[in-house]
């Protein structure tokens, strides 16, 4: 899958790549002002022109969208950075040369690349590189207290980013898990907690074209609560609502694990019935007819029964014919019933 531009990990390799192509930009600039010869002579032009063309080879490695950068793999990278700005001050003569001001840029593009079971380490080398120039080459209070100074700022700067970034993850977790719940709040029905009719619409096109690829049966059952009307009418909404929530915990009960209940609307459900021809879809038909009379009773005791209209997709049927199929059928079943007929 291509790497998204706006991705985490591509903004990511944009900043690595200008970071290392700045710092390699600031150093060149700064050796007319710092030379660095003064640790080990004219060898050490050598030295810093590698680590210049090390860096700048970095950039554009990163940049290339083909490289398989990840982010690990920058984070360790700031730490070669790190090695080349103490190489860089070295060669300028230690306490004098100007290099170490290039942690700033190491510090603020990498601080929060790093997990934080690895920022000690970072720090830690963050502040050998800064501290190192007092040890081997000369110590003065004053120098020593800028030092400590600039040190104590580059940790705040490592620290503020690693908890900026922390909290960037955080709400953009939320936000996700936020439209998560949307999106299954979309797809739900509030009463029921079975998937909706916008659910059954997508999972009928995904099974349809699953049936295409495999030629797999596919079965439909849409059943319609006998007498609901007379229910509401006579107990009240709130008894039709508990009617409602208790038939679509029978029918959920009934049906088989890969099938998948909705509420289709009103008191419809309807059942897709995957991998299954219609003989065994009646067979599930009659325990879903079953469960109902079982579990849900008007509050008069008088058991509530669902009509099924069940149908088989057949070859060039779309979803509308199949979902007209099952309803038009539905409707003759509680035709029959009204009129006391066999089923």
């Amino acid at each position: 899958m291509p790497e998204s531009k706006f991705s985490t990990l591509a903004l990511y390799r944009r900043l690595a790549a200008f970071v290392w192509l700045l710092a390699a930009t600031l150093a060149l600039l700064l050796f007319p002002f710092a030379p660095p010869d003064k640790a080990i002579g004219d060898a050490g032009w050598w030295l810093a022109g590698a680590s210049v063309l090390m860096s700048l080879g970095i950039a554009a490695w990163i940049a290339r969208p083909a490289s398989r950068i990840t982010v690990s793999w920058l984070s360790w990278g700031s730490f070669l950075g790190l090695g080349q700005v103490a190489l860089l001050q070295w060669l300028a003569g230690g306490v004098d040369g100007p290099y170490n001001s290039l942690l700033l840029l190491n510090v603020f593009a990498s601080a929060s690349l790093h997990p934080r079971r690895r920022m000690p380490a970072y720090l830690a080398l963050v502040a050998a590189v800064a501290v190192a120039p007092l040890v081997y080459d000369s110590w003065d209070p004053q120098t020593a207290g800028a030092t400590a100074t600039n040190l104590v700022l580059l940790i705040a700067i490592a620290l503020l980013s690693l908890e900026f970034v922390r909290g960037t993850d955080e709400q953009k977790a939320g936000l996700r898990a936020a439209e998560q719940r949307a999106e299954g709040r979309a797809r739900t029905d509030p009463l029921t907690r079975l998937a909706n009719r916008r659910a059954f619409d997508e999972t009928l096109a995904q099974e349809l074209a699953r049936v295409q690829r495999t030629g797999a049966p596919l079965s439909l059952m849409v059943g319609d609560l006998d007498g609901f009307k007379r229910i509401n009418d006579e107990f009240g909404h709130l008894t039709g609502d508990e009617v409602l929530t208790r038939a679509a915990t029978a029918i959920e009960g009934a049906i088989r694990r890969g099938d998948r209940c909705f509420r289709w609307g009103g008191d419809e459900f309807a059942v897709l019935l995957p991998d299954t021809a219609l003989d065994d879809a009646r067979k599930v038909c009659e325990r879903v007819d079953a469960a109902v009379q079982v579990g849900v009773h008007a509050p008069d005791g008088r058991p509530v029964t669902i009509s099924c209209g069940l149908a088989e997709l057949d070859a060039g049927m779309d979803a509308g014919e199949l979902t007209g199929t099952a309803d038009l059928l539905l409707m003759d079943q509680k035709a029959r019933r009204r009129a006391h007929l066999p089923i």
